[in-house]
């Protein structure tokens, strides 16, 4: 299906045949205190900044394929739950993840929540993770 935009007057597709997502399979979609839309898909998450679209995929440093939560953190971190890589976080440079090697209750996320203190909740198939980054000094 992809995703479907109204333009005032007619309606726009975005597809992975078009090029605009990775995949078809739409799982996730957040929109971010910059207005960039994030599209998580099946095969990977695809920007779009109102001037283009970036799609990132594992090549670049997502942690698995599907996407099936999205989040931004207050310090401009962008996260991504996928179906079985764990959580991704991409801070516009850097690509960073976690799974169960490191302390998540599963790899298969669900859902992400952001925390009043900026911390990230994660939900799994097997369980709930707390994230907490501390900002260098």
């Amino acid at each position: 299906a992809g995703l479907l935009r109204f333009n005032e007057q007619h309606w726009e597709r975005f597809t992975e045949s078009g090029r605009m997502l990775p995949d078809d399979d739409v799982r996730a979609l957040h929109l971010d205190e910059k207005g960039k839309l994030w599209v998580g898909t099946a095969g990977g998450v695809s920007c779009f900044d109102g001037h283009g679209s970036t799609t990132y995929t594992t090549d670049d440093g997502l942690a698995a394929h599907t996407v099936n939560s999205i989040c931004t953190d207050p310090a401009g971190r962008t996260w991504f739950g996928t179906r079985t890589g764990g959580v991704s976080c991409f801070d516009g440079k850097t690509w960073r993840s976690w799974t169960t090697r490191d302390f998540l209750a599963g790899n298969d996320v669900q859902c992400l929540a952001v925390d009043l203190d900026g911390s990230i909740w994660v939900g799994t198939t097997t369980g709930v993770s707390h994230i907490v980054l501390k900002e260098p000094e």
